[in-house]
């Protein structure tokens, strides 16, 4: 097949560099952007030696070239005439008739390389252009629901075997590879584009050092139009750069420059490794008002223009603060990156222009002399770009925030003056007495709360008195971090025994109200044997609800793990929170705990307000009521205070008696009744249409046992304490139902209800659920002739048997006969009494 030559042919510099993967590649520029208005629907209207661009309607992007020196495949999200790299997707297509049948090659932007022919689903790297052409073939997609052509402009492009065919893969690592010809993304669109005669260069450019070894970090490509100048690229002051070369504009014959680099000097300051660490202070415009503090996550400040700042050597009011204002250079090639001490995060900016913050890889800076206007003396600058320095400047946003100032004569404005004063932890006095000073402040400032509280606390007034006592002897910088971590633990009375509630704060980060602060289990359901089980992940995404709902879906038990983190178990499934997977995704609960998260409990925005942290995530009341899940939600930090939790130990269960007078309870703890008149019973047997109670010694109800409360005075709120004990009962028929249960047989257990005397007793359930925190009996362990007794419906189906319940009656005896109907007057038959007593009347 003829070699096609295209628009324009590979150029290489006039210095006579042969041909290889350093030399300049040319195309030619978008004449205006890519309209997919214009794509083509009507495959007869393309043309021999045009110009178009593949657009995957899969992936909404564009096949093109993103490795100059393999021509690797890649995928660009726009075409646009101002950038200078759109040249790169477009494809000159070269078409054969044969009959019938119309075979296309495609050459790329770089003249004499081809499209390949497309490869198996393997290749997952995607292909790279070949200098030997493939041949293809154009088709109107089909679907396998619908295969009738469809003519919405939706194309396969197939090798001329007709087996595999273009493909966009789902994720960067595949980008364009072989498949079937099935999916949206293997359905293109062909978008017609013009080119100008304006050509883009991928020009390569090589830095040496003095022994001829390449600087990695100062060699690579730019891509620039012909008659842009190529920037030198930056270097410290101490360092020089030098080049044989004297026109840097780039042209057909000026395409590939070669610079030399040398130390002549020593860094302003010393750099840190791994392991060893030098801190400094860094402030601005020669004022102790402009230090440069981390506040929070995305926020670092300073004094602005005006030299005004609450961040100054007097002013810092926590060790937060203080901490947060030490900052590392750490060394990469030439330039350096700053670290933060209190967060462990490198700086970044965005472009030249934009606020620093800490969302990512860190940028580079170069050390630059300065000598800003006014006259002070400043230790360096930190540039970012050409004309783009790192400073305080309050003109940018009207705000005094750290950012890149992107001007001409950025290197002389005082804002990009900064001064480092070392910070000798183990010695530098200045430094000491500050952090003494600003601890002693804090501990003064905290509101202590003794262990009894109900409420977890951030620090107890004898911790905070012993670490007073601590950081005032203190010799070193260590010591007084050591003490007031002590002061300040997180949190500092934890009952290894106790159950807690973990609440949220009424407004989450995005300023949504939120109602239901409470995370809870209510929404969970277990099987009849009381397991939670796989299902839906729905069905265990952890949810809140508000203060009013069941109280013991919301508690939950804190269990430390050996490395001061803990796990949160929750009461009713015996099953903890998950690990938190991404961003808005709701954290589940995890059967048999494998995947329970280890959460570690921080310090939140306020007093005894805490931080749930799971690694590098953390427990967020996410996007209020509409959305009740908790998760970590995009743009989660410490300052969210959807992050915030309180921790409140639960001591009492309240109980709602209705005027039936009697209710069912069963809880994974110990319980006892603190309500006087109200009584706890278990069940012995049943049998004979009755069930025989005894009462629980003490008002006590172990852990894990069914129960039923009498109140003799009819309606009340009877309160059960949680109790630490290890006692139990035999035999009882009671069982208990901690979470709701499912998947029971109609009329398979026994709930309390009403009977036809409108007195409480003991139905068949012709449901198969039963609610959380109650007490059933299982039908299976009731004799045969017990089953044909007429029952009520409560709220749980057609109901078909009875077992009476019996309490001491003040009033005398009752009789009721063995359908649990009451009889005044007993006369020949066999009858039940309240007292438990079975009658026979001759």
């Amino acid at each position: 097949m003829k070699k096609f030559t295209f628009l324009l042919s590979l150029l290489l510099a006039s210095s006579g560099v042969t041909a290889s993967a350093q030399d300049a590649r040319s195309w030619a520029k978008l004449s205006a952007d890519a309209n997919l208005a214009n794509a083509v629907t009507d495959l007869s209207t393309l043309t021999d030696g045009g110009t178009y661009a593949f657009y995957s309607v899969g992936q909404s992007k564009y096949i093109t070239i993103n490795n100059f020196d393999n021509l690797h495949f890649g995928r660009a999200a726009s075409l646009t005439a101002s950038n200078a790299e759109s040249g790169l997707a477009v494809f000159k297509f070269h078409i054969t008739k044969n009959g019938d049948k119309t075979t296309y090659t495609f050459e790329t932007a770089i003249g004499g390389q081809y499209m390949p022919a497309a490869a198996d689903n393997n290749n997952k790297g995607g292909a790279t252009a070949t200098s030997t052409p493939a041949s293809f073939v154009i088709q109107n997609h089909t679907t396998e629901a619908n295969p009738t052509t469809k003519t919405d402009g939706q194309f396969v492009i197939k090798n001329e075997s007709d087996n595999l065919s273009f493909d966009m893969g789902g994720d960067d690592t595949n980008q364009f590879c072989g498949w079937q010809g099935k999916g949206d993304n293997c359905w293109y669109k062909i978008v017609p584009v013009q080119l100008s005669e304006t050509k883009a260069y991928s020009v390569p450019y090589v830095t040496t050092d003095n022994a001829g070894n390449t600087v990695t970090y100062l060699s690579g490509r730019k891509t620039l139009t012909e008659g842009e100048t190529f920037a030198t690229p930056i270097v410290p002051y101490y360092y020089s750069i030098s080049s044989d070369q004297t026109n840097y504009v780039v042209g057909t014959d000026n395409c590939k420059f070669t610079y030399k680099l040398s130390k002549t000097g020593e860094a302003p300051v010393e750099f840190s490794t791994d392991n060893n660490k030098v801190w400094y202070t860094l402030k601005t415009r020669n004022s102790d008002g402009n230090y440069l503090v981390r506040q929070a996550d995305n926020i670092i400040r300073s004094g602005g223009n005006d030299g005004v700042s609450k961040y100054d050597a007097t002013c810092i009011t926590s060790l937060d603060l203080l901490d947060g204002g030490l900052w590392a250079f750490v060394e990469d090639g030439v330039a350096v990156k700053l670290l933060n001490k209190q967060n462990g995060k490198y700086l970044r900016v965005n472009g030249a222009g934009n606020q620093a913050n800490f969302n990512g890889d860190a940028s580079k800076f170069y050390f630059q002399k300065i000598t800003p206007e006014g006259g002070f003396v400043a230790d360096f600058s930190l540039q970012y770009a050409a004309t783009s320095f790192l400073g305080d400047h309050s003109s940018y946003n009207n705000t005094p925030l750290l950012a890149t100032y992107n001007n001409a004569k950025a290197n002389v404005d005082n804002g990009s003056a900064f001064i480092a004063k070392k910070i000798d932890l183990n010695s530098d006095a200045d430094f000491i007495a500050l952090a003494k000073k600003v601890v002693t402040a804090e501990i003064d400032a905290a509101t202590a709360s003794e262990d009894s509280s109900d409420e977890l606390v951030a620090q107890t007034a004898a911790a905070l008195s012993t670490a007073k006592t601590t950081v005032a002897s203190a010799t070193s910088y260590d010591a007084i971090v050591t003490a007031r971590t002590a002061a300040f633990s997180y949190p500092a009375n934890v009952d290894a025994n106790a159950y807690y509630q973990i609440i949220a704060q009424s407004v989450n980060g995005q300023g949504v109200r939120i109602n239901k602060t409470n995370i809870s289990s209510e929404s969970m359901v277990v099987n009849k044997n009381g397991v939670l089980e796989a299902g839906e992940r729905n069905s265990r995404i952890i949810r809140r609800t508000t203060a009013s709902d069941a109280l013991v879906p919301q508690m939950w038990q804190l269990v430390a793990n050996a490395d001061g983190s803990y796990k949160i178990k929750n009461a009713n499934t015996n099953c903890c929170i998950g690990q938190i997977q991404s961003n808005g995704t709701g954290v589940e609960m995890p059967i048999s705990n494998e995947g329970a998260g280890d959460y570690v409990i921080t310090k939140g925005l306020a007093v005894n307000k805490f931080l749930l942290k799971n690694g590098s995530h953390m427990l967020n009341a996410y996007q209020g009521d509409a959305n009740t899940i908790i998760a970590d939600y995009n743009g989660n930090n410490s300052g969210d205070t959807g992050s915030n939790w309180v921790i409140k130990k639960v001591t009492t269960v309240p109980v709602s008696i209705t005027d039936a007078k009697y209710a069912t309870v069963a809880f994974p703890f110990a319980t006892k009744v603190a309500t006087a008149g109200v009584k706890a019973y278990y069940a012995t047997g049943a049998a004979d249409g009755m069930i025989t109670l005894v009462e629980y010694p003490e008002g006590i109800i172990p852990a894990n046992q069914g129960a039923l409360l009498y109140n003799e005075a009819g309606a009340t709120t009877a309160n059960l304490t949680v109790e630490a004990t290890d006692k139990t009962v035999e035999g009882n028929k009671l069982m208990p139902a901690t979470a709701k249960r499912s998947g029971f047989a109609a009329n398979e257990t026994y709930v309390l209800a009403k009977n036809s005397a409108n007195e409480a007793a003991f139905l068949k359930n012709g449901l198969t659920v039963i609610p959380a925190n109650k007490a059933y009996i299982a039908a299976e362990t009731i004799p045969a002739d017990n089953n044909g007794s007429n029952v009520l419906n409560f709220n749980f189906g057609q109901v078909t048997g009875i077992n009476g319940v019996v309490a001491a009656d003040k009033a005398g005896v009752q009789y009721f006969d063995l359908q649990g109907r009451r009889v005044l007057y007993p006369a020949h038959g066999i009858f039940v009494t309240n007292t438990g007593k079975k009658v026979f009347v001759k």
